[in-house]
Protein backbone atom coordinates (compact mmCIF):
# COMPACT_ATOMS: atom_id res chain seq x y z
CA UNK A 1 0.00 0.00 0.00
CA UNK A 2 2.53 2.34 1.24
CA UNK A 3 4.56 1.63 -2.40
CA UNK A 4 1.24 2.09 -4.51
CA UNK A 5 1.30 6.06 -2.56
CA UNK A 6 4.72 6.53 -3.18
CA UNK A 7 4.33 6.35 -6.42
CA UNK A 8 1.25 8.27 -7.11
CA UNK A 9 2.93 11.15 -4.83
CA UNK A 10 5.52 10.72 -7.40
CA UNK A 11 3.71 10.58 -10.65
CA UNK A 12 1.43 14.27 -9.39
CA UNK A 13 2.89 17.43 -11.01
CA UNK A 14 4.27 19.89 -8.55
CA UNK A 15 1.46 22.86 -8.70
CA UNK A 16 2.73 26.42 -9.06
CA UNK A 17 0.55 28.66 -7.07
CA UNK A 18 -0.01 31.84 -9.13
CA UNK A 19 2.41 34.94 -8.17
CA UNK A 20 0.01 37.09 -6.74
CA UNK A 21 -1.28 34.95 -4.20
CA UNK A 22 0.92 35.89 -1.72
CA UNK A 23 0.76 39.03 -1.89
CA UNK A 24 -3.36 38.96 -1.96
CA UNK A 25 -3.29 36.38 1.66
CA UNK A 26 -0.94 38.79 3.17
CA UNK A 27 -3.34 41.81 1.98
CA UNK A 28 -6.35 39.84 3.41
CA UNK A 29 -4.54 39.10 6.67
CA UNK A 30 -4.31 43.31 7.19
CA UNK A 31 -7.24 43.95 6.38
CA UNK A 32 -8.89 41.08 8.71
CA UNK A 33 -6.52 42.80 11.34
CA UNK A 34 -7.71 46.18 10.46
CA UNK A 35 -11.46 45.06 10.54
CA UNK A 36 -11.05 43.29 13.84
CA UNK A 37 -9.07 46.42 15.49
CA UNK A 38 -11.82 48.61 14.05
CA UNK A 39 -14.61 46.43 16.31
CA UNK A 40 -12.29 46.46 19.32
CA UNK A 41 -11.88 50.50 18.90
CA UNK A 42 -15.70 50.61 18.58
CA UNK A 43 -16.56 48.44 21.05
CA UNK A 44 -14.40 50.20 23.94
CA UNK A 45 -16.18 52.94 22.59
CA UNK A 46 -19.41 52.10 22.85
CA UNK A 47 -18.33 50.63 26.49
CA UNK A 48 -16.96 53.28 27.58
CA UNK A 49 -20.23 55.96 26.69
CA UNK A 50 -22.47 52.92 28.17
CA UNK A 51 -20.68 53.34 31.66
CA UNK A 52 -20.27 56.69 31.78
CA UNK A 53 -24.24 56.81 31.54
CA UNK A 54 -24.65 53.97 33.79
CA UNK A 55 -22.74 55.89 35.96
CA UNK A 56 -24.62 59.06 35.79
CA UNK A 57 -27.50 57.07 36.16
CA UNK A 58 -26.77 55.80 39.10
CA UNK A 59 -25.81 59.10 40.97
CA UNK A 60 -28.94 60.40 40.20
CA UNK A 61 -30.95 57.64 41.59
CA UNK A 62 -28.79 56.48 44.30
CA UNK A 63 -27.01 60.01 45.06
CA UNK A 64 -29.78 60.91 46.69
CA UNK A 65 -30.16 57.96 48.93
CA UNK A 66 -26.00 58.93 50.05
CA UNK A 67 -26.93 62.07 50.94
CA UNK A 68 -29.64 61.53 52.87
CA UNK A 69 -28.62 58.53 55.22
CA UNK A 70 -27.79 58.64 58.46
CA UNK A 71 -23.75 58.77 57.81
CA UNK A 72 -24.14 61.90 56.79
CA UNK A 73 -25.79 62.76 59.99
CA UNK A 74 -23.62 61.30 62.15
CA UNK A 75 -20.36 62.49 60.03
CA UNK A 76 -21.89 65.79 60.16
CA UNK A 77 -20.83 65.95 64.31
CA UNK A 78 -16.90 66.12 63.41
CA UNK A 79 -17.97 69.71 62.73
CA UNK A 80 -20.40 70.48 65.34
CA UNK A 81 -18.75 68.70 68.67
CA UNK A 82 -14.90 67.79 67.53
CA UNK A 83 -13.75 66.98 70.88
CA UNK A 84 -16.81 65.11 71.64
CA UNK A 85 -15.64 62.55 69.00
CA UNK A 86 -11.85 63.54 69.52
CA UNK A 87 -12.71 61.65 73.20
CA UNK A 88 -14.87 58.80 71.61
CA UNK A 89 -13.14 58.30 68.43
CA UNK A 90 -13.35 54.35 68.07
CA UNK A 91 -17.31 54.23 69.08
CA UNK A 92 -17.72 57.37 66.25
CA UNK A 93 -15.62 55.67 63.92
CA UNK A 94 -18.00 52.51 64.20
CA UNK A 95 -21.25 54.56 63.72
CA UNK A 96 -20.09 55.73 60.58
CA UNK A 97 -19.15 52.44 59.15
CA UNK A 98 -22.17 50.94 60.73
CA UNK A 99 -24.50 54.03 58.39
CA UNK A 100 -22.49 53.86 55.46
CA UNK A 101 -24.40 53.18 52.41
CA UNK A 102 -22.42 50.35 51.15
CA UNK A 103 -24.60 49.25 48.46
CA UNK A 104 -25.26 52.82 47.01
CA UNK A 105 -21.21 53.51 46.92
CA UNK A 106 -20.86 49.76 44.89
CA UNK A 107 -23.80 51.06 42.45
CA UNK A 108 -21.86 54.62 42.31
CA UNK A 109 -18.43 53.21 41.98
CA UNK A 110 -18.87 49.95 39.74
CA UNK A 111 -19.59 52.07 36.32
CA UNK A 112 -16.59 54.22 37.35
CA UNK A 113 -14.51 50.92 37.45
CA UNK A 114 -15.92 49.59 34.22
CA UNK A 115 -15.66 53.22 32.70
CA UNK A 116 -12.08 52.72 33.46
CA UNK A 117 -11.61 49.32 32.18
CA UNK A 118 -12.97 50.57 28.68
CA UNK A 119 -10.76 53.73 28.87
CA UNK A 120 -7.46 51.27 29.06
CA UNK A 121 -8.72 49.28 26.57
CA UNK A 122 -9.21 52.11 24.09
CA UNK A 123 -5.93 53.61 25.32
CA UNK A 124 -4.25 50.61 24.65
CA UNK A 125 -5.91 49.98 21.19
CA UNK A 126 -4.35 53.44 19.90
CA UNK A 127 -1.26 52.62 20.87
CA UNK A 128 -1.07 49.60 19.13
CA UNK A 129 -2.32 51.69 16.15
CA UNK A 130 0.26 54.15 16.37
CA UNK A 131 2.80 51.49 16.78
CA UNK A 132 2.13 49.39 13.68
CA UNK A 133 2.40 52.70 11.58
CA UNK A 134 5.13 53.29 12.95
CA UNK A 135 6.82 49.90 11.43
CA UNK A 136 4.90 50.29 8.05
Amino acid sequence: MSHQLNRIFKNLIEINPPEKLGAAILREIESERKRRLRIELFLSRVGSAGSLLVFFYTAYAFGQVIVDSEFWKIASLIRSDLSMVASNWQEFSYSLLETLPVSSLVAILLPIFTLTLFFNLYLSLRQNVKERHKYT
